[in-house]
């Protein structure tokens, strides 16, 4: 029976699926705002590079300001320091001694940074830290996960040396790490509280700067120790430049004949000489930077350099062609017979 001629066309599901999907196709489609105009806001990408920019020129200004209070008192103990050489009971030479001072005071000069370029510098150490926590942030989040990746990308028979040597320079990075922070801490905790009970006006600085330079072995702290005691030379006079030597040379022997071995010394495990070599060779090489990665770098090679050399790859395993074939046995079937009759005559 056919349908009558006013009613609605049957867009029921038994209708059949091909007028259902001519009607969906024939709704307009509306494109969804996305971005700002959904309410969102975009990365402030250029607010937060100004943000860290003002922090590094805040910090840099800073640290240009606090070199120079240090550059200035350094300046003037070199010059009492001329000043008894050539007056005092050596009476040497003054054109000799004045040409040294020069030299030495151009030297702190050059070495004090300008605020520009100290700004630069505390730039490049910002980063530097951002990058730093990242990372550290991922290497205790998934450092074991990403170690196994590299581990299984290695050649099959060579991977569980080369795990034990990674593991093995890790161990002595980490401990090294650690142990020179320590050390750090207390060479700097000595040395600026016998500054500020003298009241020397720079303690701050001269503690921080005795921190900084106990990460670099044998020069770090003994270039500190001197600054100090120049710059409590200058401010407070011979007697207590006097005190801060001595306890200067007191926390360094405390720290090369105890703190050095007990905490760091089983982690780097190399001769003085061979530190004083590699200290050398990278601040000649790489400047400051090379002075204070030389000694962690070489005892993390050593490490690696001694695990491979006590865990030897294993030798390939005998193949069945080359193995011991047992001895072969005479053939008594094939020896000759002797008769009975043979035996008799």
């Amino acid at each position: 029976m056919g349908a009558h001629p006013g009613a609605a066309p049957d867009r029921s599901p038994r209708g059949g699926g091909a007028p259902g999907r001519a009607a969906r196709a024939d709704r307009p489609t509306v494109a969804r705002p996305r971005g700002a105009a959904c309410g969102r806001r975009p990365p402030l990408r250029a607010p937060s590079l100004g943000f860290l920019g003002g922090v590094g020129l805040l910090v840099g200004f800073r640290a240009a300001g606090t070199i120079q209070e240090l550059a200035l008192p350094l300046a003037a103990g070199i010059d009492r320091i001329r000043t008894w050489l050539i007056d005092g009971p050596l009476g040497l030479d003054p054109l000799r001694i004045t040409q040294l001072q020069n030299t030495a005071v151009e030297a702190v000069y050059g070495l004090t940074p300008g605020p520009v370029s100290a700004a630069r510098a505390a730039l490049h150490a910002l980063a530097a830290v951002v990058l730093a926590t990242f990372a550290t942030f991922f290497l205790l989040k998934d450092g074991a996960a990403m170690w196994a990746w590299v581990v299984r990308r290695l050649p099959g028979r060579r991977r569980d040396q080369l795990d034990g040597a990674g593991r093995s320079a890790w161990t002595s990075l980490s401990h090294y790490a650690r142990g020179i922070v320590v050390v750090a801490l207390i060479d700097a905790a000595g040395i600026g509280l016998a500054l500020l009970a003298l009241g020397v006006p720079l303690w701050v600085s001269l503690t921080v700067l005795t921190f900084v330079g106990a990460f670099v072995p044998l020069f770090g702290a003994t270039v500190s120790g001197a600054v100090a005691v120049l710059v409590t030379l200058v401010t407070n006079g011979p007697t207590d430049a006097l005190v801060v030597l001595v306890v200067v040379v007191v926390v360094q022997q405390v720290e090369g004949n105890v703190l050095h071995p007990l905490i760091v010394g089983r982690a780097v495990d190399l001769h003085p000489l061979v530190v004083l070599v590699v200290v050398t060779a990278g601040a000649l090489l790489w400047g400051l930077a090379g002075a204070l990665l030389a000694v962690p770098v070489t005892a993390a090679g050593y490490q690696v350099t001694e695990h491979l050399r006590t865990h030897p790859l294993p030798g390939p395993a005998p193949s069945p062609s080359t193995e011991p074939s047992p001895p072969e046995q005479p053939d008594v079937s094939a020896a000759p017979r002797v008769s009975p009759a043979a035996g008799t005559g």
